[in-house]
């Protein structure tokens, strides 16, 4: 080959390559309805599953943590509060876990976007879109029976290389082709991820284990509020107290009442039997404090 031609056809690849770019830098395509209203209702059960989960799984890191070591002088101290786990230490105990139950559980992820507007958000938050129901099905399972638990618990205690010139037509070809492929890929990828959502959307058992989710959460931060504030232990101790009613025994007023009929024999008795008299109005006294 000639080496003008060879100069000159490498010049007009690399035209062709900087006027149509390679298929990661194609201009971003229009986001299809579809996916854009499936993800609203989806993103909204997703991020609020992820304040739950990570919640429920700190706990449950924090219940079965080894006891601190012994301190080595006497220096040391054990005031210093526990580094909170980063989210790859939580997922390792999410796998942990599930090995433990012998079921799956989904890992914990960054929250979602309120929107997506172009096709750079969407490969983005396209990882994080679930494949599969059932780990969030069994994660919420978890936690609800671990929070009603809880509860009742407490509640019980109270590109090719370049030939010839005559090629760029081809490559041209080839380009517009690799660029309708890729579009072609989008509009695919996005419809899998709208029925994957559609799934979550419309699973009564996803959507009945959630609503249990959201109620006994809100009560467990209901019952730490009262907890916070004493509530708690005054309902409690009320609640553990027994009702006590004093009855007064017969004749315990045949004193007041001989004073008030016959003072006279009141006053006899008085004198004449003074400490009998004495006993019997420090029994009256108790008696009227008691009620």
């Amino acid at each position: 080959m000639h080496p003008l031609l060879f100069i000159l056809g490498l010049i007009v690849f690399l035209l062709l390559i900087w006027v149509y770019p390679n298929r990661e830098g194609f201009e971003t395509s229009e986001l299809d309805p579809a996916f854009l209203k499936s993800y609203a209702p989806f993103r909204t059960f997703y991020n609020t599953f992820l304040t739950s989960w990570e919640k429920a799984i700190l706990t449950s890191m924090s219940m079965n943590a080894p006891p601190p070591a012994a301190l080595t002088s006497p220096s040391q101290t054990s005031t210093a509060a526990p580094a909170t786990p980063s989210q790859a230490d939580m997922n390792a105990y999410i796998n942990q876990l599930g090995q433990t139950k012998h079921t799956s559980f989904p890992p914990l992820t960054d929250p979602l976007p309120t929107e997506i507007h172009d096709r750079p958000t969407f490969e983005a938050i396209k990882p994080r879109i679930p494949t599969d129901i059932q780990p969030y099905l069994n994660a919420l399972t978890w936690m609800n029976k671990n929070i009603a638990d809880s509860q009742a618990s407490l509640a019980k205690f109270g590109g090719e290389g370049f030939e010839d010139v005559s090629s760029c037509p081809a490559i041209i070809q080839c380009i517009d082709a690799q660029k309708a492929q890729a579009e072609q890929d989008f509009v695919k990828e996005q419809r899998v991820l709208t029925a994957i959502m559609d799934q979550f959307n419309t699973s009564t058992a996803l959507k009945n284990l959630m609503s249990d989710n959201v109620t006994l959460v809100k009560k467990s931060n209901d019952i730490q509020k009262q907890a916070q504030s004493g509530e708690l232990l005054t309902k409690m101790t009320s609640s553990n107290e027994p009702t006590i009613t004093y009855t007064l025994p017969p004749g315990a007023n045949a004193l007041a009442d001989l004073e008030a009929s016959d003072p006279a024999t009141y006053q006899e008795y008085k004198t004449n039997y003074a400490p009998l008299f004495g006993l019997k109005t420090q029994f009256d006294q108790i008696n009227r404090n008691l009620r």
